[in-house]
């Protein structure tokens, strides 16, 4: 198992993009200051579940993501080092934050925006309370 922290900040420093991977499984937060104002699950590390362990508030936090909303021919390995990820921030004309997209090992592979938890990832197969599904490119 590999684990990873990763602090990406955007160029007026006002915002930036966590990627945490725990051994276990690998989220993204994205954040204005020191308060978190987007998520997103990016990929399981131990095995996807069949069941969903946050109903009942049952298993480790943060949460695996479970089957039914996974794709896992879409779910990436998990990343090594922090070259391996790269974020594109895109503001709205009035300089707010619209969104950021992250780009793993290439690859446009998920969204975050503020506000918005969670956000969208091409690794979730539908809608779900730990991703929302992102069509491919």
């Amino acid at each position: 198992m590999t684990t990873l922290f990763h602090q990406l900040f955007s160029e007026d420093a006002i915002y930036s993009c966590i990627i945490e991977d725990d051994g276990r499984v690998a989220y993204a937060y994205l954040m204005e200051g020191k308060e978190m104002i987007g998520n997103l699950w990016l990929y399981n590390q131990e095995a996807t579940p069949a069941v969903d362990a946050w109903r009942e508030d049952r298993g480790t936090l943060p949460y695996l993501n479970s089957a039914r909303y996974v794709d896992a021919q879409l779910m990436l390995k998990p990343l090594e080092t922090p070259g391996e990820v790269e974020v594109v921030w895109e503001y709205r004309p009035n300089g707010r934050l619209h969104m950021l997209h992250l780009i793993l090992r290439g690859t446009h592979y998920g969204v975050l925006a503020p506000h918005v938890k969670p956000g969208w990832t091409v690794a979730a197969s539908q809608d779900g309370p730990l991703a929302q599904h992102l069509a491919g490119n």
